[in-house]
């Protein structure tokens, strides 16, 4: 009985200072933020670009990040207040600490994670009286995210990409039907079209590969034992058939640098895209079911986006489907067992590997990622029809 007793008191005593210790931190976080919230308000009242202003911010910005990374307030109605303030030091802030792209993308997260039902803050718990202050602060964060997003297009709009963009939307009126994706569309095939050449040389390489895929089985019989000499033979054999074998990496090294230059285009171009629909996306079925992206819980993949700057779970599936299609046809061939065997796994991972890579990517630069693998597909159906 004594026994029984003995650990109910240290049951008890763990349990008390399990609550103490909690106490003390939510006290310690809002002291922090009330810190943060001193430091913010002198620093908006001083002087454009002043040194106090800017040393008030940095000050603003320690505080706030004590709450948000405190282990037992991470999750807390301060955490969130404090996120909220982050984003404005980088909307608000001075030289460097001024950042409106960043602002806005921590806004964004910020409604993502918790703008949700009450009875999903509940859930996770939050009680009575604070799923109503974070309904709130809600709405302060999505008006606020408004002003931001205006006051990023406007900085962005002075941006090449941004003007490339928005001459092709312009073009056909800015219809949110149909001129957002279609000129998403239009760039994929221009480019398309422009690197034919080479997509056209590739397949040249492809094509000569396997007709000489018995030679180069014959090499790897007769040197199985000696890889240095295997490789002078294929190298020789190659030179005398005036075959490349890197000329099918070509396409996709002049690719790289469009895509990257297409994903500043379309992010610089991200509250527009906003406006933008296609056929699904921003129908009906939109923000039914959301899946938060791997490794993000403040970003999600929607069955159905709102709109083309959202991540979309159908349009990203129907661009693995295409990928993988896409780099069957592409594959080189070859004589070596274990090598297709390698080439065939690879166009199996592959799509699953940029399935993690683009989950949270705008369904915009995904429609053009579709769009390269479709027409890539049909040029390469309708080289072999003419080659075979």
């Amino acid at each position: 009985m004594i026994k029984k007793q003995t650990w109910l008191a240290a049951l008890l005593a763990i349990l008390f200072i399990f609550q103490a210790s909690a106490a003390f931190a939510q006290s310690k976080a809002e002291e922090q933020y009330r810190k943060g919230m001193n430091y913010m308000e002198k620093a908006l009242n001083e002087k454009k670009d002043s040194t106090a202003k800017k040393e008030n911010f940095e000050a603003a910005e320690d505080a706030f990040t004590a709450v948000v990374k405190g282990k037992t307030t991470k999750d807390s109605v301060q955490a969130i207040y404090s996120q909220f303030e982050l984003a404005r030091i980088k909307a608000e802030g001075v030289g460097n600490k001024k950042n409106l792209t960043i602002a806005y993308e921590q806004l964004k997260q910020l409604v993502t994670r918790w703008d949700k039902a009450p009875a999903q803050l509940e859930r996770i718990g939050f009680t009575d009286s604070e799923v109503k202050e974070i309904g709130e602060k809600m709405k302060e964060v999505k008006a606020y995210k408004a002003e931001v997003a205006v006051k990023l297009d406007r900085e962005n709009s002075h941006k090449l990409q941004y003007k490339l963009m928005d001459f092709l939307v312009r073009m056909t009126g800015k219809i949110p039907s149909f001129s957002y994706w279609f000129a998403i569309i239009l760039i994929a095939v221009v480019v398309k079209v422009a690197l034919t050449p080479f997509t056209n040389a590739q397949m040249k390489s492809m094509k000569e590969m396997q007709a000489i895929q018995p030679k180069v089985k014959a090499l790897q019989e007769k040197y199985r034992d000696n890889q240095q000499k295997l490789g002078e033979e294929t190298m020789k054999l190659y030179k005398e058939h005036h075959i490349n074998p890197m000329s099918g990496c070509l396409p996709l090294l002049i690719q790289m640098p469009i895509l990257f230059y297409l994903y500043a285009c379309i992010k610089s171009y991200e509250v527009q895209f906003a406006n933008g629909t296609f056929f699904w996306i921003g129908s009906g079925l939109t923000h039914k079911i959301a899946i938060p992206v791997f490794g993000n819980q403040s970003q999600n993949l929607w069955l159905c986006a709102g709109n083309l700057s959202e991540a979309d779970l159908i349009l990203l599936v129907v661009y693995l489907i295409s990928t993988f299609f896409s780099m069957q046809l592409n594959q080189s061939p070859s004589a070596d067992p274990q090598q297709a065997s390698q080439q065939k796994m690879m166009s199996y991972m592959f799509p699953l590997m940029f399935a993690f890579f683009f989950a949270g990517f705008p369904s915009a630069f995904l429609l053009y990622w579709f769009v390269f693998n479709v027409i890539q597909t049909i040029q390469t159906r309708i080289y072999m029809k003419k080659n075979a």
